[in-house]
């Protein structure tokens, strides 16, 4: 049995669990004929029975699994994410387990992943959610929330604090029933009862967006739009600092948004233009209905960036204008219609033209991270990044604000 987690010392804990068990039972260390252990050690267990176990981190960089001329005929990935991973960590994992781990399994092996749903995009969700790449022909995951049909309320007490309190609900396990889930919930907070107890992890970690309120949609069910509109968050740094985001977006007459492409990369201001060049040559002839809106940077230079971008983009009804004021101000009317339901994100990769300018996985499913930037979103503005969020919060300004001159 391979058992792998995210380090090398999760794995080893793991392990010294199942030798403690070994050892309750009766099952002793396999010894070879001078009568030394053939291994019992923090990561490796050889018992008299035949039985091997070897812990396995992923920090590790290991890649022998093989004892003697056996591989592991059953591998047991267990706390494989972290708390604060991203999409590029997951990816990493990932990778390391489909070219890495599972390869090294016998022609037989069976895996056991064992591991709360605590990440929106982690490994075990993808897994649950179906939209991994691996295991293809796992059993349906079984997932059992703490209580069943969850209800809260905060109650005012006579002290004035605020407590929660569950006014509806059924527990799952007689250990844990519902005095306990509520004195959990107002120790470590309601959001992490509902990661940790519920498996409820799309935007649970939302402050300014309600992630779990954003809607997917298949491309073919996207309703005729009455207007559309690329908007572009810029930056010219070429490889990295400030990221360029650019939001298409389209209005249906039912008063529901759209988005449909979120382009993003670190480029020089060449490679910018470059990219919404094709993005104009792409999307335009699909929407006639077409809006191009583009910030202008404060000051002289500003003005003369202006003036150069209305010459280049003048067949693209491009607006071209300053952006200022409070980051959330700008994307307060984008929350109200996310948080109400309103807005979809079309399950569609980006076309193939803009593979040259990507940098990463994240262009292909580019709604993750999306959706990741989003739920981190501050109105403090104490988040790592806002340039997807203000592209989107753009786009759909331009789309909701009728202004003269301006049609589409």
């Amino acid at each position: 049995m391979l058992v792998v987690s995210e380090t090398q010392d999760q794995a080893n804990k793991h392990v010294q669990a199942i030798a403690s068990y070994l050892e309750r039972i009766g099952i002793g260390r396999d010894v070879n004929t001078y009568g030394n252990s053939k291994g019992w050690r923090l990561d490796l267990l050889r018992a008299d029975n035949g039985f091997n176990v070897l812990a396995f981190g992923l920090d590790a960089g290991a890649r022998g699994v093989k004892l003697d001329e056996f591989r592991p005929d059953i591998i047991v990935p267990d706390d494989i994410d972290g708390l604060h991973d991203t999409l590029v960590t997951t990816a990493k994992k990932i990778e390391t387990l489909t070219r890495t781990v599972f390869p090294a399994g016998s022609p037989d092996c069976a895996y056991l992943f064992v591991q709360n749903r605590i990440l929106e995009f982690g490994v075990m969700s993808q897994l649950a959610d179906g939209t991994a790449e691996f295991l293809l022909d796992r059993e349906p995951i079984s997932e059992e929330p703490a209580i069943l049909g969850l209800r809260v309320e905060l109650e005012l007490q006579e002290d004035g604090q605020r407590l929660y309190r569950i006014v509806e609900g059924e527990p799952t396990w007689a250990g844990q029933n519902l005095e306990v889930c509520e004195r959990d919930i107002n120790d470590f907070g309601l959001a992490a009862f509902k990661t940790e107890k519920q498996h409820e992890v799309q935007g649970a970690q939302g402050v300014f967006f309600k992630t779990g309120e954003l809607r997917t949609i298949a491309p073919e069910d996207v309703p005729p739009l009455i207007s559309v509109c690329l908007a572009g968050d810029l930056a010219a740094t070429e490889g990295g600092g400030n990221h360029t985001a650019l939001a298409l977006m389209g209005l249906a007459a039912n008063k529901t948004y759209y988005l449909l492409a979120m382009i993003r990369g670190q480029w020089g201001s060449e490679k910018v233009r470059a990219v919404i060049d094709i993005a104009c040559a792409y999307y335009r002839p699909m929407f006639p209905k077409w809006k191009l809106h583009l910030p202008q940077d404060p000051g002289q230079a500003g003005k003369d960036q202006k003036t150069q971008m209305g010459r280049r983009y003048a067949s693209q009804s491009a607006v071209i204008e300053s952006v200022s004021g409070k980051k959330a101000a700008r994307a307060t009317g984008l929350a109200e219609e996310v948080n109400k339901g309103n807005v979809y994100l079309v399950e569609q990769d980006l076309p193939e033209c803009f593979a040259p300018y990507m940098e990463d996985l994240t262009w292909i499913r580019w709604h993750m991270g999306l959706r990741e930037e989003m739920r981190k979103f501050r109105e403090d503005e104490q988040h790592d990044a806002d340039d997807q969020v203000d592209a989107e919060s753009d786009a759909f300004n331009e789309l909701t604000t009728k202004k003269q001159g301006r049609a589409y």
